[in-house]
């Protein structure tokens, strides 16, 4: 978790919009799933872009599927009508994600997050109730525990919330 901190980090220090979703949101909620990717939802306009790129200069960013072809940091226009970046960078992989399946774009999503603080900076993570949406939605078998996971961490909290009332 600690690399993908130092991601979030690096993103926040830059000015990028972006909501922590997936895996890494589910642990950030209190799953004890394990992830090996950093997934967020973010705008892929060119000003959202410029900063994204910035904030990645020092990370070696490589396409994940593509390694043989160069990331290019020098064009913004490159990456535009890009619906999704699959990248892998020194501090680890980094999925930017224009939507998410069954919930929507950023925008729909930013009133469906909870803010969370990393110590010295903080960002925005998806709710639980919207992460079991979109993890629903896709229904890959990890997906599926996943939801699982969320599920009873939910209930749990629902319970929590019924005694203290």
């Amino acid at each position: 978790m600690v690399r993908f901190t130092k991601i979030l980090k690096r993103l926040h220090d830059n000015d990028v919009q972006f909501i922590v979703v997936g895996g890494v949101a589910a642990s950030l909620l209190g799953s004890t799933l394990g992830t090996f990717d950093l997934d967020v939802c973010a705008p892929l306009d060119d000003e959202n872009l410029a900063k994204m790129i910035r904030a990645l200069r020092g990370l070696r960013p490589r396409w994940r599927f593509r390694p043989d072809k160069e990331f290019p940091f020098n064009s913004v226009e490159r990456f535009r009508g890009f619906k999704n970046l699959y990248l892998d960078t020194n501090w680890g992989a980094l999925d930017v994600l224009g939507e998410l399946t069954g919930v929507g774009a950023f925008d729909r999503l930013r009133e469906k997050t909870v803010v969370m603080s990393f110590g010295d900076f903080s960002c925005r993570v998806l709710d639980i109730e919207t992460l079991i949406k979109a993890k629903t939605a896709v229904g890959r078998d990890k997906d599926k525990l996943g939801v699982e996971h969320l599920e009873e961490i939910r209930a749990k909290q629902r319970r929590e919330q019924e005694s203290s009332d």
